[in-house]
């Protein structure tokens, strides 16, 4: 999963200039690398954790998750231009964010 992770940052770096907020396409483009490189890591450390079974698969699913669920979020508000109820940068709201309607808004807050 860390190589499709890295695979799709390096494809969405491409996208960046078209989407509706760059700044947070940039943001997803970083994010993507470093949860590839992450999972990567943890992939070889993974057999060291000495987990039980039930415990390790649990572990797996929630990193999977919490890894592809803030990708969706951030995607998403890249590509709407909204998110500026949830998304904030360096404690900054980055420009180009605008407040969408209550179903973009919600579906970014329940995505994140």
């Amino acid at each position: 999963m860390g190589i499709v992770l890295i695979l799709y940052s390096s494809i969405e770096g491409f996208v960046i200039p078209y989407f509706a907020s760059p700044r947070i396409g940039l943001s997803v483009h970083t994010l993507g690398a470093t949860e590839g490189v992450l999972l990567l890591a943890l992939g070889l450390l993974w057999p060291k954790l000495a987990l039980r079974a039930d415990a390790s698969r649990l572990a797996f699913w929630c990193l999977l998750y919490s890894a592809l669920a803030i990708l969706a979020a951030y995607t998403t508000a890249a590509a709407w231009g909204v998110g500026n109820e949830t998304i904030m940068l360096a404690g900054e709201l980055p420009h180009g964010l605008d407040h969408g309607t209550a179903f973009q808004e919600t579906l970014i807050k329940i995505l994140s």
